[in-house]
């Protein structure tokens, strides 16, 4: 296996390292010194939008060293990323620019009544043209006919440019432009009165794709082939031997087959028919060859799609000694054997939320991806984690969803991702960033910490199952199908039955007898299942009905045993999920338990003795059939049977029964923000005018962001000019433009303000004013303030009390990359936000107390950092003997945030999480009063985005 000496110890986070700013070799040492302090021992280095190092050359190369040096001196591990940004195919536009013949199409089709003269189709290649009679509404497939022959080509535009005649006696050329297909009901094509329908399949030069507008047939070798050469090759060539010796794997991103003009001869050449002749019947479900059809497309594609990409991107990664990892879509889950750490793409939902890592889909399919592992002895699996979360996100969700994807079987969690700057528009792409953009960064020890501790518990474990769920792809499940299917993947998992996914291929691997092999609705019956299964006469088969899900869940509960030794005493038994992780050379097992749920669970063993270990104390707390105990919401916990030692004691160890310190936060407090408070002012006046004076435009209201989306919102007109080519559709242009912003914010008795600015908020020349006053651009400078990647200005000598004005000019040359005033401007000092004035915030004297987590009663709405909460409480202390208490934190409902606290001066005990219970050193507390200082960390969803996460409806919403 290559890469086999690199320690695989290291696995927990690893995250994709966004490589979108700036680069340089100090911020790539920094950055992952900050990691590897945190406990992050690997990182995915992935060239991202925003990146201005431009891809490949020479520059990137050598920073793409400098990273491998230093995460070889820190110790950590270190993995390739073949994109810019994403999916993997076109090389950062390398393989498609400038060749065609590289170019992925689509599949488009069409159905048209007909009714009319002709029909005017999509501009593209017409690949089957079916006219279909009607009879009550129904398809007559037996009496359809091809009317492709009926199908030409007309210019759909018409123009003429002033100076393009052939003589100084003709100044205007007439031209017709953007030719398409037409398919013309006159010359002979006839529905004879019947009502008819025409089926039109296409093939489209695809030009809409992500970030290249066009992308690569991966089902053609030859593209692939190129994509190979300009990422693979490149790195081997520049790197040499390090490039085994210090990179691990290589990661490839969500590449996925779906239509390629080889399929057609590939059909011929494998079937002995005509695919294009065929291609209305995958238009309509009722039509009778629709299964046959599309079980035969599936395999052919597959098979391209191994030949021409799975195994190409195998044997290079093997070849240049690296692992091939990542994540991308797949038809079918065997098709992730050839990985070396196959990967998954769940876990995207706060806690509170379900989680979603057993996905209907493969790729969020956290469980089916460790089967893969499992049955075909891979030396990791991953997941491309929290994608999405988005800027509310917590330490509490970060855990929770670490928590049920190593519940699962993952290895590596690969969040997405890691910032390298979160400047501009940047900090939008897929939040969150776990990374030192947010204020709780410093407490993520804890959480690497953790994971390290569960995954060392793991170590030389399996999760086993003999309960095989079959993984439908293969048999082309209806969505009634696919929902019976994902019903009993949860069904098994509230029930706390462990089971594994395989398919058709991967039943031939299976490491031990399949007891019971339990079947989704499908459509299709691979004859390979049902080989499988007359060969395996002792495993019993279950197979669901999709009119039933919920039944059928029971009746497979029925036929197995739970390995799980613990019961629910109190509250929603489903909430509880166990895996079962068993040393098969030892023969003893431990659990695996997380609440996945809001409010507490009590459990109990079933009858053996147990020993729980949680996150807060690493002792371990027995527990008996009679003793319940107690699972915070979000918690998770290992389970071991009671230790050999124990069983010989009879005396219990006497941090089991710690008195309880119960101290409330939800009271009156003495606060103090620690960065300056902010007034987000995200909403603007908007007029335009050109450079010459020729155009204004009205007034409207908008919202920063790009110019594209400012008019879209406010329906602004703007002067548009225009290229006229010879004998090409005129191409529309800008003219040049001027830009004015305008927004207001009211003072009452504040003095001291600063003017913050988001770098690369404003493209062009721009200038600021304040009432007027200009402020100059030599007055900003770096911010130290709360918002990361910024410049700031005093504008204190600028401000009046009552009404103020900001005004952002900014001019540009036509056709500019961005323009726009792409970001809120934000003012901060010492105020409150506490209540607004004809949707016009007012800052104040900020109060000096007020309840705990209350940002906009406190006069916070905006505010993101930390903020100190002082004051004093009576603790009892009177009969406690013992050295330790157990101290816990009473938080308000729902709050998942991130806190540290201080009890008469001692070091800060962090809470980055529930529960918010740590065992304390019992000297901490004196008789009567004690003075607490607690601080609480904010995630960035109040600045950045304006809004506030409501954990009730469970969305974001505006502030």
């Amino acid at each position: 296996m290559p890469g086999e000496d690199h320690d695989f110890r290291h696995r927990g986070v690893q995250p994709f390292w966004f490589w979108n700013g700036d680069i340089d070799e100090a911020g790539i040492t920094r950055q992952l010194t900050l990691m590897w302090e945190q406990g992050i021992r690997g990182v995915f280095l992935h060239s991202r939008q925003g990146m201005r190092v431009p891809y490949m050359s020479h520059r990137f190369l050598e920073l793409v060293d400098h990273a491998r040096r230093e995460t070889r001196r820190l110790g950590m591990t270190a993995h390739l990323y073949d994109e810019f940004p994403y999916p993997s195919g076109v090389a950062g536009g390398r393989v498609t620019l400038g060749d065609p013949q590289h170019c992925a199409t689509r599949l488009v089709q069409r159905i048209y009544e007909v009714s009319d003269a002709e029909i005017y189709l999509p501009r593209g290649r017409v690949l089957n043209a079916t006219l279909v009679p009607l009879s009550e509404g129904r398809p007559q497939w037996s009496r359809a006919e091809s009317v492709i022959e009926h199908v030409g080509v007309r210019f759909l535009h018409e123009t003429y440019n002033e100076a393009s005649g052939l003589t100084r006696y003709n100044r205007r050329r007439y031209f017709e432009t953007d030719p398409g297909p037409v398919l013309s009901f006159g010359g002979g094509l006839s529905a004879d009165g019947e009502a008819s329908r025409i089926y039109v399949s296409m093939q489209q030069t695809i030009t809409d794709h992500k970030y290249w507008g066009v992308f690569i047939d991966p089902m053609n070798p030859s593209a692939v082939e190129a994509f190979l050469s300009e990422t693979h090759d490149r790195y081997a060539d520049y790197f040499g031997s390090a490039v085994a010796d210090d990179f691990v794997s290589i990661f490839t991103d969500e590449t996925f087959p779906e239509w390629s003009s080889l399929l057609p001869e590939a059909y011929r050449n494998r079937y002995g028919d005509e695919l294009l002749t065929k291609l209305h019947a995958l238009q309509d479900e009722a039509h009778p060859e629709f299964i046959e059809l599309s079980r035969r497309l599936w395999e052919l594609r597959l098979e391209l799609f191994v030949g021409a990409f799975e195994k190409p991107l195998r044997d290079r990664c093997h070849r240049h000694g690296l692992r091939y990892s990542g994540e991308k879509p797949v038809l079918t889950l065997s098709q992730l054997g050839y990985m070396d750490i196959p990967g998954c793409d769940p876990g995207h939902t706060k806690a509170g939320d379900h989680p979603d890592v057993l996905g209907t889909s493969i790729r969020k399919n956290a469980r089916a991806v460790y089967s893969v592992a499992r049955f075909y002895g891979k030396a990791a699996t991953l997941c491309e984690c929290y994608h999405s979360l988005g800027w509310s996100a917590t330490l509490q969700d970060a855990k929770l969803i670490a928590d049920t994807l190593l519940l699962a079987g993952i290895d590596i969690l690969v969040p997405h991702g890691f910032f390298y700057s979160t400047a501009s528009l940047r900090k939008h792409d897929a939040p969150p960033s776990f990374f030192d953009q947010m204020p709780y960064w410093h407490l993520t020890r804890r959480m690497s910490e953790w994971i390290d501790r569960v995954q060392d518990a793991f170590a030389d474990t399996v999760i086993s199952a003999d309960v095989v769920v079959f993984e439908p792809s293969e048999g082309l499940p209806t969505e009634a199908g696919l929902t019976a299917y994902g019903d009993l993947m949860w069904g098994l998992m509230e029930a706390r039955r462990d089971f594994y996914v395989a398919d058709s291929p991967m039943l031939e691997l299976a490491p031990y007898p399949v007891e019971l092999l339990v079947i989704p609705p499908l459509r299709y019956r691979p004859p390979a299942l049902d080989r499988w299964i007359d060969a395996h006469p002792q495993t019993r088969i279950v197979e669901l009905d999709a009119e039933d899900p919920a039944g059928g869940v029971r009746a497979v509960c029925d036929l197995i045993d739970s390995s799980v030794p613990l019961r629910v005493t109190d509250g929603p038994t489903s909430n509880l999920w166990v895996v079962t992780r068993r040393n098969e050379t030892r023969g003893s097992s431990i659990w695996f338990a997380v609440n996945i749920g809001s409010v507490p669970l009590e459990v109990a063993s079933k009858g053996p003795l147990l020993e729980l270990e949680r996150e807060f104390d690493t002792s371990r707390r027995p527990i008996g059939p009679a003793e319940a105990v107690s699972l915070a919401p979000f918690e998770a916990v290992l389970i071991r049977p009671e230790s050999e030692h124990k069983r010989r004691s009879t005396e219990r160890s006497p941090r089991f029964s710690l008195q309880e310190v119960h101290l409330s936060l939800d009271r009156e407090w003495d606060f103090a923000p620690l960065d300056p408070n902010i007034v987000r002012l995200g909403e603007f006046e908007l007029t335009i005018r050109t450079l010459d004076g020729s155009f204004e435009s009205r007034t409207a209201r908008v919202s920063s962001g790009p110019l594209e989306n400012q008019l879209a919102e406010s329906g602004l007109e703007i002067p548009v000019g225009f290229d006229f080519g010879f004998g090409v559709r005129p191409a529309p242009k800008l003219a040049e433009l001027l830009l004015t912003y305008g927004t207001e914010f009211e003072v009452d008795d504040i003095a001291d303000l600063v003017l913050i600015v988001e770098r690369e908020s404003v493209y062009g020349r721009w200038e600021i004013a304040v009432n007027g006053r200009a402020v100059s651009r030599d007055a900003f400078r770096d911010s130290v303030g709360p918002i990361p990647d910024a410049i700031e200005a005093d504008i204190s000598s600028h401000i009046v009390q009552g009404r103020n004005r900001i005004t952002l000019s900014t001019s540009f040359d036509s056709s500019p990359p961005a323009c726009g005033l792409l970001n809120p401007l934000y003012v901060a000092g010492d105020f409150a936000v506490n209540h607004f004035r004809d949707s016009v915030a007012v800052l104040s004297r900020r109060v000096a107390s007020g309840r705990f987590h209350a940002f906009e009663e406190n006069g916070l709405p905006y505010y993101s950092g930390a903020i100190d909460y002082t004051g004093t409480v009576t603790i009892d202390t009177e009969g406690a003997g013992a050295d330790e208490r157990l101290l816990t934190l009473g938080v308000p409902d729902s709050f998942t945030g991130s806190l540290e606290i201080s009890i008469n001066g001692c070091e800060p005990i962090a809470f980055p999480w529930s529960p918010y219970t740590s065992i304390v050193d019992a000297a901490l507390f004196a008789p009567g009063e004690n003075h607490l200082w607690v601080r609480e960390y904010t995630s960035r969803e109040r600045s950045f985005d304006g809004e506030a996460y409501d954990p009730v409806e469970r969305i974001c919403k505006p502030i």
